[in-house]
């Protein structure tokens, strides 16, 4: 009976524990097969996004709070002005204020994909860096070279910046192909006499959930609250980085400086981003043979003088045999 007494305690003790790991699995499994669509932005999360998310948070508050003792405003651990101005900024802050705003630029640029703030994708990056290691440490104790984990420790950091680097790419591809139609009907909801800022609406409801219609909602809720018409399309550029809004942007600002109709700027500027597109296309189209030069030769070339050579190489070898 005295030996049955530490086994009853035991299970007696690992019932809370059980029940615990329990609901928190449970819970982790539910929202993994949600796909996150409860999140600010409303879109479908990927599966590594939707398996970070419980560790996510935690890393990226630790990330604000470093942000905040260098004097560095964030959405989990703001900076109040007096603080900010008692505060001495810390050797390095510069640095880190500048790969802040770079990496807040380049989620603006992608159209803040899940709603992430810079610490948000810096947490999911650690999140990366620390499974490949893991997983790579594990594959290299099994295979019993670095090499491998050498090779998951590369996938892991580079993973994050690859995924934001496309999904920018997809967004200013498809904001290239809906400029042009959207500039004509600017052009001609201006030209019939609605108000610019009523025409940009307009094109919001056309347009519905494109990335243009989102930047362009922006920047008439900008103006709305009494944001300068300027600033605000100054600001959309900024956000798209893209050569085309940029030279669009600064047409209508200077038209505008300068009491130049706004409809025959606009008719202007879609040509000319009709002629951009097509000038890309034929440059794509250019590079085709060149990017298709090294498939040719490290994989099709050798298979085909193979099978070419394979016989006569069969028949060599018997007559020497002989």
């Amino acid at each position: 009976m005295s030996e049955m007494k530490p086994l009853l305690i035991s299970l007696i003790a690992a019932i809370p524990i059980v029940i615990v790991v329990w609901v928190l699995v449970d819970t982790y499994v539910r929202f993994v097969r949600s796909g996150g669509e409860h999140t600010a932005s409303g879109e479908r999360m990927p599966l590594l996004f939707r398996f970070s998310m419980p560790y996510l948070k935690g890393f990226s508050r630790i990330i604000a709070g470093h942000l905040r003792a260098r004097g560095i405003a964030s959405r989990y651990e703001a900076v109040l002005p007096w603080e900010a101005a008692k505060e001495e900024k810390p050797q390095g802050a510069y640095l880190l204020r500048w790969l802040y705003n770079k990496t807040r630029d380049r989620l603006l640029a992608a159209g803040s994909p899940h709603g992430f703030e810079p610490e948000d994708y810096w947490g999911f990056t650690i999140f990366c860096i620390v499974l490949f290691g893991l997983m790579g440490a594990l594959m290299g104790l099994m295979t019993g070279t670095v090499y491998v984990f050498l090779g998951f420790a590369a996938a892991g950091i580079l993973l994050p910046f690859t995924y934001l680097s496309d999904m920018i790419r997809r967004r200013q591809t498809r904001v290239r192909k809906e400029l042009p139609f959207a500039l004509d009907l600017l052009t001609l909801s201006v030209e019939a006499g609605m108000d610019f800022t009523a025409a940009l609406a307009n094109i919001v409801e056309r347009l519905k959930k494109s990335p243009l219609a989102q930047e362009f909602d922006q920047a008439v809720k900008e103006i709305n609250i009494g944001k300068q018409r300027s600033d605000a399309l100054r600001d959309m550029a900024g956000r798209l980085a893209m050569t085309e809004v940029n030279t669009v942007v600064s047409s209508l600002i200077q038209a505008d400086q300068l009491g130049t109709g706004l409809g025959t700027v606009l008719r202007i500027q879609a040509e000319d981003v009709r002629i951009r597109r097509f000038q890309s296309a034929e440059k794509r189209a250019s590079e085709v043979p060149v990017k298709m030069l090294f498939p040719l030769v490290a994989f099709i070339f050798p298979v085909t003088f193979l099978m070419i050579a394979a016989p006569l190489l069969i028949e060599l070898v018997k007559i020497l045999l002989r």
